[in-house]
C-alpha cells in the first residue's frame, strides 16, 4: 500500500544549516499472518520423438488473513486517498503457466486480477489484485482466498512468506525429490503422495513488512524456496544408454585380469586368445 515517507536534509541558507523536511510517496508491502496454499497436481508425460518430458496441470487453492493492517495509520503517514490505492500482489515466475482468470476474494468481496510485470522485489512476474474501496471493506480480519489453475512441467515450488505458512501438495505420482531446507510430512504410496509443510516466521529470512526504499530482494532467496520435483523413472533410452557404457567397462576390465594374470604368472598369452575373449564378450554385451 502506498505511504508518505518522512525525509529530512540539510539545507544551507545564508551560510546556516537548516533542516528540510519533505514527504516521499512509497510503497509499504505487508505479508500475511497466515497464508495456506492447497495444491493438487495431475502429472502427464509428453513425448516428442524419442525423448519425453514431464508435465502437470495444478489446482492452486491461496487462502490466509492480514491482522496487522490496524497499526499502520499509527506507525506510517497514510492518506484516505491512499487507501484506494491498496492492491494484492502474488507473484508467479511465469504467468504463462497461468490457465484461467484469476477471482480474488477479501473479505467477502469479489476483485478481478491483472497481469503486472516483474517486480524488484520477486524475481518473476506478479498478479495485481486492486482492492477498491478498501477502507469502506476492511475489518479486523482481513481474510482472502483465490483458486489458479496452472501448466508447469516438473517441479512447483512455493516461498513461505506468511507469518506462518501452511502448504499442501498432493497428486499421483511415486517418484519424488522434495526441494529446499525445510522438510515436510509426507505419504508415499505406491502411485501418489502427499507432502505437508508448516514454516513459522522464524524459519526464513523474509520480514513482515518492508518498504520500497529497501531495495534489496527479500523474496529473491534461494534458502526460503521449497517445493517438490517430479522425477522421471529410468526409461528404455536411458538403459541402453547405460548398458552401452557398462559393456565397454566389463570388456576392458576383462582384458585387465588377463593382463595381470600374463604378468603375475609369467605366461605368455596368444594374440588369438585375447581375440577370441574379445570377440565372445562383444556377443555377450550384444545379447544383453
Amino acid at each position: 500500500m502506498p505511504y508518505l515517507s518522512k525525509v529530512t536534509q540539510d539545507e544551507i541558507v545564508d551560510d546556516k544549516v537548516h533542516k528540510k523536511v519533505s514527504y516521499v510517496k512509497r510503497e509499504l508491502r505487508l505479508m500475511p499472518n497466515v497464508l495456506n496454499i492447497d495444491v493438487k497436481i495431475f502429472p502427464e508425460k509428453k513425448y516428442y520423438g524419442i525423448y519425453k518430458t514431464t508435465l502437470y496441470k495444478g489446482e492452486v487453492l491461496i487462502s490466509g488473513n492480514f491482522d496487522n493492517l490496524n497499526k499502520l495509520e499509527e506507525n506510517y503517514h497514510i492518506n484516505d486517498n491512499d487507501w484506494n490505492d491498496v492492491y494484492i500482489a502474488i507473484g508467479i515466475s511465469d504467468l504463462k503457466g497461468l490457465v484461467s482468470n484469476a477471482e480474488f476474494t477479501f473479505n467477502g468481496n469479489v476483485y478481478s486480477a491483472e497481469a503486472e510485470g516483474s517486480k524488484e522485489w520477486f524475481r518473476g512476474n506478479t498478479l495485481k489484485i486492486p482492492l477498491k474501496i478498501f477502507r469502506k471493506l476492511q475489518n479486523e480480519k482481513n481474510e482472502f482466498n483465490c483458486k489458479l489453475l496452472l501448466n508447469g512441467s516438473e517441479s512447483i515450488d512455493f516461498v513461505p512468506i506468511g507469518r506462518t505458512t501452511n502448504v499442501t501438495v498432493s497428486g499421483k505420482w511415486s517418484a519424488l525429490s522434495f526441494t529446499g531446507n525445510f522438510s515436510p510430512d509426507k505419504t508415499i504410496e505406491k502411485e501418489s503422495f502427499s507432502a505437508k509443510w508448516q514454516i513459522l516466521h522464524f524459519n526464513r529470512d523474509i520480514p513482515e513488512m518492508f518498504s520500497s526504499y529497501n531495495s534489496c530482494s527479500y523474496l529473491d532467496n534461494d534458502k526460503s524456496v521449497f517445493g517438490v520435483q517430479l522425477i522421471e523413472t529410468v526409461g528404455h533410452y536411458q538403459q541402453n544408454e547405460r548398458s552401452a557404457k557398462y559393456a565397454l567397462m566389463f570388456i576392458a576390465l576383462t582384458f585387465v585380469v588377463f593382463f595381470f594374470v600374463e604378468i603375475l604368472t609369467k605366461k605368455k598369452i596368444h594374440i588369438i586368445q585375447y581375440l577370441l575373449v574379445g570377440i565372445a564378450m562383444s556377443f555377450c554385451n550384444l545379447r544383453i
